[in-house]
Formats: structure tokens, C-alpha cells, sequence
């Protein structure tokens, strides 16, 4: 044993690569089971070891070999190689207290020493460095003498000045040198020097061994011969030494349970009740462990209880149950039993990492994290049928109606009082009275503020200076205001004003008095909320109403109602699509804010070895970008209801003016006609009472 420490640890000379560092560990003669045990286990960063090497006897070997799975070191992602040095020949094939060691998920080889004597057969010969030697010798000169022979007859066949040409180069002769001494070795060394040693090579087929019906199908490890070496051929492999590591799980089908829940994972029938198509981020996942470990798989399909077989059609579009399919059905946990049974291999499910599963199954590594947000109704278009006036402010248009009636007075006294109007009533016939139309009316003057504000010119203009200047500035006023008026308005054409939006869960929690919200009675976001020590949750928690189902009439009250449905965001953005393409548009919005992510992964048993090793291939795939590039792809595509309300709100919106943007203008002009009409009727009654009154006075007659 010394000897073989020896050469395997002193350095050879012309290596051409440095070993990693190499920890031995000389046991001595086993005393006990418990003292060799505790002997490995202090031994130094054991954990980190991933490739053993046991050189021991027959019988030791099964003591080692519970040693080392009684300390945890043997999984997928160690190798365990036994080398039994022992001459006399054991086979290890058959024996059933090596196969009872032997575990699911195991890496375990054996070198055997298969070296018979020549006392055992007359078929062995004695061998020796003078045999090999001699051998040797006999292949180089036997390959010499026909390389010459074949290079003699090729230069008879060809000129001499041509013969430069078409020789051989120096690699070339090396070459088939070393075939024709290899020949030779391989037919007489192994029976002329020691044809009886040989090292057999043994290799544990474990991989995979749980059956789909449970314990009772359970297989049992087997061993398969990967390879021998002998003195004249060398190493000839069958199979890799450790034939997991290189194939995985050498083709085996394993049973994987799953679930119709899109956009993670679909299945879809045809009208047979077959399946033609599994399709889904999950299954992406699934297929490229299958390629990784070389494993097939069989979908082992849960359905609802309350559903057929064939409740996904070929060519189906997605209903509502589909989109709010959660961990409050009973399929899940059915999932899940299956799992923690060990029936499957694993669950290939969009399924939450929560604590109440973490303690019946192991999750892998997150594939994806999932945030809650909540669906609130599309900021509408407030009314528009003022909005003509929406351009100024109502103090604006206060202010706009309060100077017209102000500067129309103040004209009639500035026209009253300047002497050039006095003037001007001088200039007149004696037998002519004094106008009392025109700027002489208080209510002509305030007309006139009205007529130019709406940009319509006056018949007469001031005589004076002072009044004329009035009229000027009021121009300048009208102008000003007219250009601000059209310019807005044709802004609020464009863009429409929307109502208020809740984009945030704090927006949300400031409207609490006039809106209301919801989530699905039993889902993990209220396990999530109940788990939860911020105030805010708590409160939300409380005042939220539970949900039994998703059906048209509670997302009626989302859309109509005030009220506000808080789920995963993935199922939000499939209720959207799916009410875009039932009703031609966009009711609903998405929230802003993200809060209390899920982490989705896969579902393995407990006790299953190969977690890690799905651990390493999903973090491969992350490294890659193959999971988001598979998850950016089963998630609903961008469509016109993929905004935000606060994009909404400054969404350019640019259309032709139709009527309920002209509303306004004919309901202002009907107005004006019927309070016209009633202005006549009043009029033509004051006239009449006139003309009754006048009748009744009794005037002198004058001839």
C-alpha cells in the first residue's frame, strides 16, 4: 500500500500538467466501525471533496462504503472509485451486499484486480521486464522489416526523379510504425508475457431507480462492466468509468407531474382526449434538463375534479379560468402529495416557495420571481361636454365676465364726460335733440364690450379721444384673450383630460374611503399579507374583500364600481388580453407598484440526491439568459392595453373633432335660442301691457 501511495503521490518526470493538490488518508488496520468513522470525519474540508479514491480489501469495503453514506459524502456530484488490489479475482457483479449499499443518485466505480496465475490455468505464461523487452523488440523490427518491404515496392513502380515527390514524410513513417508495433503488441504480449493480468473495471448504475408507481416499483441498482486493462491492449473502455457523469441518466424516463396553468405551463388535447402539445416557460425548463441529463419524461396530467379530461382543446382560446388558475385549487396539493411521496421525479409547476411547502417538499433554485399588483379600472376621459370652457379657469372666466361688465359702464361715463362728446351736441340743429342710442345707453356700451369680445366690430365709435382709447386697449385685451382661448382649446382637443389615476398601493390607501379592493379567498397573497408586520399590509389585509371566483361580474365592479382587484401580475395581464379580445378595448390598467414577490420554483421530494444537480443546470440556464428569454416569451405580449395609468394620463390622443367635443357649443347655442324665445315672449308681453295701459289714459286731442 506504501508503494502505491508512493507512486501516485511523487512526481513524475516530464508531466506535463500539474495535479491538483491530492489529501490522503492512511486508516491503518480497522479497529472499529466507530473509530474509522470519526477518523473521516475530522478529516479537513471533507464537504468540498468531490473525488474519492479507496484502495482497501474485499471486506473492508463495505465497511467504507457505509462510512461514507452514513457522513452524507455520497451524492450525484461526488465520485467514489474502489480499487480492490487483492489477486484473487471477485466480481462484485452479483454480490448483494455491494447492491444494498448502493443508493439512488450514487457515483460509484470499482477497479478490480483480475489477475489469474499460472497455477490457476496452463494458459498463463511468466512474464518479466526481459519478456516485455523482448516483445518490444520483436514488434519494432517486425514493423521495420514491413515498412521496408512496402517502401521497396512503391519505388519500383516509380521513377527515381519522382520519387522525392511521393515519399513519405518523417511523421508519416512514425506513424504507421507505431500502428504496426501496436499490432504487434496486441497479438503477442498478452500470451507470451503475463496474458492471465488483468484490471476489470466496474461501473454503478443507480441513476434513476424510483419507479412512476411508487415504492413498491422501486428498481434496484445493478452493475454494468465499463472496461479492462491488459499489459498488451491497455485500457479498452465499454463504457465511462463513472458513465453518470458523462451520460447522466443514460436515457431513463422519469415520471414528471404537472398542470394546465398558462402562461407557465399549458397542455392542450385534441378531441381523442390525447395530449398534442405541451407548451409553457416551465416546460422550456424541463426540456432543457432533459437534453442536460439525458433523461425522457412521461407528464404524469392533474386535472380539477370538477373537469374532464379533455378541458384544454387543441386551438383553445384562454377563459378566465385559466387566467386565475392558483394554489387554491385542490390539484396543487394533489401536486404536491405526489411529490412528497416520491411518485415523481418532480413537479414541472409554477409553484409558490412558500414556508407550509418548503416543509413537505424542496424547491429548487427560483426560476422566476412574480410581484403582486392589483387591476384598477382605465382612467376615462372626464366629460366633455364644457369643454369649451375648459381653456381658462373659473376664476378666469369670472374675471373675463366681470371686466366686460365693468369696462362697458366705465366707456359710458367716459363717453358722457368728455367734452368733446358736449361738442359734439352743440354742433347740432336747434330743432335736433340729443342721441339717446348708440355709446348714449349704458347697456349699448356693455353690448359693445360683449360684440368685441367675440370679435365682432361696432357700428359707431367714440367722438372722443378718451373713449376711442378705451376701445383700444379692450382690442388689445380681446386679442390676448382670444389667442390664449383658441390656443388652449385646441390643446384640450388633443389631449384628453383624464380622471384621477391610482398607480401606487399608497394612492390606493389615500382613496380608502371611496374605493374598495379584493383578492382570491385562500391565495398566497393573503398568506403573504397575514405573514406580514407592515402596517400598511395589515390594513390592506383587513379591509379587503375575499373573492370566491373571477367571473364577469366582479370585473364589472373593477371597471364601473371604484373597486380594485390585487393578484399576480402575470394573471392580471392575462385577464387584460382576454377582455381586450371579448370586447375590442381596454378597460382595465395595471398598477404601477410591485410589492411582495413569490418565488416560483420546481418541486422535488425531500429526500431526493439530484436537487443540486438541477440547482447547477438552472443556474447554468440564468448565466446563459435562457430563462429570460423563455419567460419574456410566455408572457402575454405587448398590446394596446399594456400601459400604465400614469402614461394614460399624458397619452396623445390625436382624432378628429367629433361631436362630444362640439357638445358643448351646441348645447351654449341652444341655450341662447330658447332664452332668446323667452326674451320675445317677455318683450311682446311688456308690449301689450304698454299699449293696455295706454289705452286707458285719456290724452287732449290737438287739431
Amino acid at each position: 500500500m506504501k508503494q502505491i501511495f508512493k507512486a501516485i503521490s511523487e512526481a513524475q518526470p516530464k508531466v506535463r500538467f500539474v495535479s491538483p493538490q491530492m489529501q490522503m488518508l492512511d486508516l491503518g488496520y480497522f479497529s472499529s466501525y466507530d473509530m474509522v468513522r470519526q477518523t473521516i470525519a475530522e478529516f479537513p474540508n471533507l464537504s468540498s471533496i468531490e473525488h474519492f479514491l479507496v484502495i482497501t480489501g474485499r471486506e473492508n469495503i463495505f465497511i467504507v462504503m457505509k462510512i461514507a453514506k452514513s457522513l452524507r459524502l455520497v451524492n450525484p456530484s461526488t465520485q467514489w472509485l474502489y480499487v480492490l488490489p487483492e489477486t484473487q479475482y471477485y466480481s462484485l457483479t452479483n454480490d448483494s451486499r455491494i447492491i444494498s449499499l448502493l443508493h439512488e443518485g450514487d457515483n460509484v466505480a470499482f477497479l478490480i484486480n483480475a489477475t489469474r496465475h499460472s497455477s490457476e490455468t496452463n494458459s498463463c505464461s511468466e512474464g518479466g521486464i526481459l519478456c516485455y523487452s523482448r516483445e518490444l523488440l520483436r514488434a519494432l523490427v517486425a514493423s521495420l522489416a514491413s515498412y521496408a518491404t512496402t517502401e521497396q515496392i512503391a519505388l519500383k513502380r516509380v521513377a527515381k526523379d519522382e520519387w522525392e515527390e511521393e515519399k513519405l514524410s518523417v511523421s508519416e513513417r512514425r506513424e504507421i510504425l507505431l500502428k504496426h508495433i501496436t499490432a504487434g503488441i496486441a497479438k503477442n504480449l498478452g500470451e507470451t508475457c503475463d496474458g492471465c493480468m488483468a484490471w476489470k473495471m466496474r461501473s454503478a448504475i443507480t441513476w434513476g431507480l424510483k419507479g412512476p408507481t411508487g415504492p413498491s416499483g422501486d428498481e434496484e441498482a445493478s452493475m454494468i462492466e465499463s472496461g479492462i486493462w491488459q499489459p498488451g491492449t491497455g485500457v479498452e473502455l465499454y463504457d465511462p468509468l463513472f458513465t453518470h457523469i458523462k451520460h447522466g441518466f443514460r436515457g431513463k424516463q422519469l415520471t414528471i407531474v404537472s398542470c394546465h396553468a398558462p402562461p407557465w405551463h399549458e397542455i392542450q388535447f385534441d378531441d381523442q382526449g390525447q395530449v398534442v402539445k405541451y407548451s409553457g416557460f416551465i416546460f422550456d425548463i424541463v426540456n432543457e434538463l432533459s437534453s442536460r441529463l439525458n433523461f425522457t419524461f412521461s407528464y404524469k396530467v392533474v386535472f380539477p375534479a370538477n373537469t374532464v379530461k379533455g378541458f384544454v382543446a387543441e386551438g383553445r382560446e384562454p377563459t378566465l379560468d385559466d387566467a386565475v388558475a392558483d394554489e387554491r385549487s385542490p390539484i396543487w396539493d394533489n401536486m404536491i402529495d405526489l411529490v412528497q411521496q416520491n411518485h415523481v421525479f418532480m413537479a414541472a409547476t409554477a409553484m409558490s416557495m412558500s414556508a407550509g411547502r418548503e416543509s413537505r417538499v424542496r424547491f429548487t433554485l427560483a426560476v422566476a420571481s412574480q410581484p403582486h399588483t392589483f387591476l384598477v379600472a382605465k382612467p376615462r376621459q372626464m366629460s366633455r361636454t364644457l369643454l369649451f370652457l375648459s381653456p381658462f379657469t373659473g376664476k378666469t372666466w369670472l374675471a373675463i365676465f366681470g371686466s366686460t361688465l365693468l369696462v362697458g359702464p366705465a366707456l359710458y361715463f367716459i363717453h358722457k364726460a368728455s367734452p368733446a362728446t358736449e361738442l359734439g351736441r352743440g354742433l347740432r340743429p336747434k330743432n335736433v335733440g340729443p342721441k339717446k342710442g348708440g355709446l348714449n345707453r349704458i347697456m349699448n356700451c356693455i353690448w359693445y364690450m360683449y360684440g368685441a369680445l367675440m370679435q365682432q366690430g361696432a357700428v359707431q365709435l367714440p367722438t372722443a379721444d378718451s373713449g376711442r382709447l378705451v376701445f383700444g386697449i379692450w382690442w388689445i385685451f380681446v386679442m390676448v384673450i382670444v389667442t390664449s382661448y383658441c390656443g388652449n382649446l385646441v390643446a384640450f382637443l388633443t389631449f384628453p383630460r383624464m380622471n384621477p389615476a391610482v398607480t401606487t398601493l399608497g394612492g390606493l390607501l389615500k382613496l380608502r374611503g371611496t374605493m374598495t379592493w379584493g383578492l382570491m379567498r385562500g391565495s398566497e397573497l393573503e398568506k403573504l399579507l397575514e405573514d406580514s408586520s407592515v402596517p400598511e399590509f395589515n390594513y390592506l389585509l383587513n379591509k379587503a374583500e375575499r373573492h370566491a371566483v373571477v367571473d364577469d361580474a366582479l370585473l364589472e365592479r373593477v371597471a364601473y364600481d371604484r373597486h380594485v382587484l390585487l393578484e399576480r401580475r402575470s394573471r392580471l395581464l392575462i385577464l387584460q388580453s382576454l377582455q381586450l379580445k371579448k370586447a375590442g378595448y381596454c378597460s382595465f390598467a395595471l398598477a404601477t407598484d410591485d410589492f411582495l414577490p413569490e418565488q416560483i420554483g420546481l418541486a422535488m421530494p425531500i429526500q431526493s440526491p439530484y436537487t443540486n444537480l438541477v440547482n447547477k443546470e438552472i443556474r447554468r440556464m440564468q448565466q446563459a439568459g435562457l430563462i429570460d428569454s423563455w419567460f419574456r416569451h410566455a408572457m402575454p405580449r405587448r398590446d394596446r392595453c399594456w400601459v400604465t395609468p400614469q402614461s394614460l394620463a399624458t397619452e396623445v390622443n390625436s382624432h378628429s373633432v367629433n361631436l362630444d367635443d362640439m357638445q358643448g357649443s351646441f348645447i351654449v347655442l341652444g341655450i341662447g335660442l330658447v332664452a332668446a324665445f323667452l326674451a320675445a315672449i317677455l318683450e311682446r308681453c311688456f308690449r301689450c301691457l304698454s299699449i293696455m295701459k295706454a289705452r286707458g289714459i285719456i290724452e287732449p286731442f290737438v287739431n
